[in-house]
């Protein structure tokens, strides 16, 4: 009987460097050092213009992979404020982030955009690496706030999933922490063992 290929797993990091140069150098260094596949940034201390990295227009969010080894390049497919979209491999990743100084008005018609970029990249599956201040139930905030009211209803309208689930703080400070970042994913993508791990899977298999 012939052997069954082996899946790949790759590890999707998501995180936010509040633009702080010391950040980035420790970002890279555990990307190498963990074996990262990929890096969703928000807030980056600068975007690189080296070929291994996808920003957005406004340099608050990107995307970088190890300049070595076996991963797939990312491949831009477009940008704006606040968002870049990468083909990476067969998958296409929206890396986003919203700041949460801005209203919700903005928030409203951010979103709008946002749907048509995870319109457009159909059929290929899609991953949202998110850091939009967003506050929900669905991936155990402790608290709602209108922006995750918003969200969540996006996310039903465009079809995605929530990846990240659980009680552990996504987001560690001083003056304490929560759940505030995650990853969306489009079918036929779930969670394969611990969040930031994607891998093909059936549909309706859980997140």
């Amino acid at each position: 009987m012939p052997a069954q290929p082996t899946k790949q797993a790759y590890e999707v990091l998501q995180c936010n460097l509040n633009r702080h140069a010391r950040a980035q150098d420790l970002l890279m260094h555990h990307v190498a050092e963990w074996g990262i596949s990929v890096a969703a940034v928000a807030e980056p201390y600068f975007v690189s213009p080296q070929s291994n990295w996808v920003g957005a227009t406004d340099g608050l969010v990107a995307m970088v992979v190890p300049p070595l080894g076996n991963h797939p390049p990312l491949t831009k497919i477009e940008s704006d404020p606040g968002y870049a979209a990468a083909e990476w491999g067969d998958i296409v990743l929206v890396a986003v982030y919203f700041s949460p100084n801005s209203p919700l008005f903005e928030f409203d018609q951010y979103l709008v955009r946002l749907g048509g970029v995870v319109g457009r990249a159909a059929p290929s599956p899609v991953i949202v690496p998110r850091d939009l201040n967003a506050k929900y139930r669905a991936w155990a905030s402790p608290v709602t706030n209108s922006k995750g009211e918003a969200l969540w209803k996006w996310i039903v309208q465009t079809g995605l999933e929530v990846l990240n689930q659980g009680t552990e703080f996504t987001c560690v400070r001083q003056q304490g922490g929560g759940v505030h970042s995650g990853h969306h994913v489009s079918y036929p993508y779930r969670r394969d063992a611990n969040d930031g791990l994607a891998s093909p899977g059936g549909h309706g298999d859980p997140l």
